[in-house]
């Protein structure tokens, strides 16, 4: 499966918790997440995350809060980003993220 560029933006509906990406995957046996669903720019280096931005990759995400980062953050964590468009209807921008731990993942995605 492709990977998403380091400076794509990377997206997850709903609070960023711990809890919020547990329930959105699975663990594996040294508690890193599996099949996160994320919205994803995929190739498209953006410099800054902001609303304005993460409006253009939405997707089908429903209206409501949101967390951002970049594929390189989660990389630093030991993650990465494969692209899945259209996975569980998740529409052409869908990636699924893995690799690293919940808190690690709250702490790298910005509320917005």
């Amino acid at each position: 499966m492709p990977t998403a560029d380091d400076n794509a933006i990377v997206i997850r509906g709903g609070r960023i918790s711990q809890d919020n990406f547990i329930n959105g995957g699975t663990l594996d046996i040294n508690n890193r997440l599996n099949d996160v669903s994320v919205q994803c720019s995929g190739t498209t280096a953006v410099k800054n995350v902001n609303i304005a931005t993460i409006a253009l990759w939405r997707g089908p995400i429903p209206a409501g809060p949101v967390g951002a980062t970049t594929v390189k953050k989660i990389r630093q964590k030991g993650g990465n980003v494969i692209l899945s468009p259209g996975v569980g209807g998740g529409g052409p921008n869908h990636c699924t993220l893995f690799g690293i731990t919940p808190k690690d993942a709250a702490e790298i995605f910005t509320q917005y």
